[in-house]
């Protein structure tokens, strides 16, 4: 098959080949904006409801309301992060079990199943990236402190042109640190799923063997077609922004919030698969490749 077909075609019919497994992957990821709009409404109804009378209630009742709508939101805050970061863990499952049989070949949309083992690797997944955030985090520290020394020590000299070559120089650094960042990961990711080791997020020397142009053109393939699915949320918000500030319309707000939160929840779990997709068919062929590779040598 042809480029087109590998990272366009193929991974968007793969996305839609199991309805139900799409559904709950959308149902899992909506359960956060649902906490969300939940807390949303609980903090705002009561305040609304009360709004009418605070100006005659004692400062002590209005104290005992912030209070209590504070405490709620707290309460609230910290039951839906513990709710996210689990739903998270097992999608973050799922997204290695997409990586992992589409290695292997499989051309359909895994079911969800043996939820202990999905649980066990989203859990490596979330501590595998966190530890990689971390690596390019304090990398791309240690170039501010180099870029804010050189600031310190040279822009009130007769070697300020110097602190700002320096300036320059780290910007640079830096861009390319994220490009990096942005290429490595979903590379690590799907070493993972293929070797099931922890230790396959930082086989550096393999995973940089993986980048090429061809890498990098699949990965501006795949922004661009998430680019073309978003398309019309984006125009949503944009649409929603204008109306809402020439109409001053709540209730057109309203309408068109629900219609783009509709939207998203069906197109993103879309997006996500396709995209882990694309990682996983370039991990295969390119995996193959080397192995090939090391074969003939």
């Amino acid at each position: 098959m042809g480029f087109g077909d590998d990272y366009i075609i193929n991974p968007l019919k793969y996305a839609l080949s199991n309805i139900k497994a799409l559904l709950i992957f959308a149902i899992l990821e909506f359960i956060p904006l649902a906490m969300f709009l939940i807390m949303l409404v609980a903090i705002v109804t009561p305040f609304s409801q009360s709004a009418f009378d605070m100006g005659q209630m004692s400062p002590e009742s209005l104290i005992m309301l912030m209070f209590s709508l504070g405490v709620g939101f707290v309460i609230f805050l910290f039951i839906g992060i513990i709710i996210d970061l689990i739903v998270s863990i097992f999608l973050n499952g799922y997204i290695m079990k997409i990586l992992s049989t589409t290695i292997n070949g499989e051309q359909k949309l895994p079911e969800w199943e043996n939820w202990k083992e999905l649980f066990y690797k989203g859990f490596v997944f979330f501590i595998g990236t966190v530890i990689l955030n971390l690596v390019f985090f304090f990398i791309n520290m240690g170039f501010g402190i180099i870029d804010y020394m050189s600031v310190f020590f040279f822009s009130y000299s007769d070697m300020g042109i110097f602190a700002l070559f320096v300036s320059i120089i780290v910007f640079f650094f830096k861009l390319v640190l994220s490009i990096i960042q942005a290429i490595y990961t979903p590379l690590a990711l799907s070493n993972y799923a293929y070797t099931e080791e922890f230790k396959g997020f930082f086989e550096v020397k393999k995973i940089f063997k993986m980048m090429s142009l061809n890498w990098l053109a699949v990965l501006i393939v795949a922004v661009i077609v998430v680019l073309i699915i978003e398309l019309p949320l984006y125009a949503l918000i944009v649409f929603a922004i204008i109306f809402g500030i020439i109409t001053e319309s709540v209730t057109l707000a309203v309408v068109l919030g629900i219609v783009g939160i509709l939207y998203a929840s069906i197109t993103l779990p879309l997006v996500s698969i396709y995209m882990y997709r694309c990682y996983g068919t370039y991990y295969k062929k390119t995996n193959e490749e080397l192995e090939y590779c090391d074969l003939k040598e």
